[in-house]
């Protein structure tokens, strides 16, 4: 999990925005981003770019609100699991990430996002032991 803070700000569970990865029981991904102002209806296109690499979003591939609630305002997960396989490649691989969607865009630094994914999959292995 990321969070952006805008400076001066106490409000440090939100954030102005955050990006969060999650595993499902299945070994998938889950791939929530919160954006404060980020509307609730005729959000799309949805676009992330990595470093400079430009992927729009089909319809089908994402949602408003998290893998777990479909109810939680301005937020939306990425509901494709091939697709969100491809995203952590490209989170652990790049430098910069901007989800941009009408009205509006977060942008979250990669830096340190392989060795934290690398440390949470060494805990489950250790947990199933």
């Amino acid at each position: 999990m990321q969070i952006v803070l805008r400076p001066g700000t106490t409000n440090t569970f939100f954030g102005q925005s955050r990006l969060t990865l999650g595993r499902l029981s299945n070994g998938d991904y889950s791939i929530d981003v919160y954006d404060e102002g980020m509307p609730s209806l005729e959000i799309g296109p949805i676009v992330f770019t990595f470093d400079r690499t430009r992927i729009e979003l089909k319809p089908t591939q994402w949602r408003s609100g998290t893998a777990a609630y479909k109810n939680v305002a301005e937020t939306i997960t990425v509901t494709d699991p091939g697709l969100a396989r491809d995203f952590v490649r490209r989170i652990k691989a790049g430098r910069l990430l901007t989800v941009s969607y009408k009205g509006g865009d977060a942008t979250f630094s990669l830096r340190g996002a392989t060795g934290s994914l690398a440390a949470i999959e060494n805990h489950r292995r250790n947990r199933k032991q």
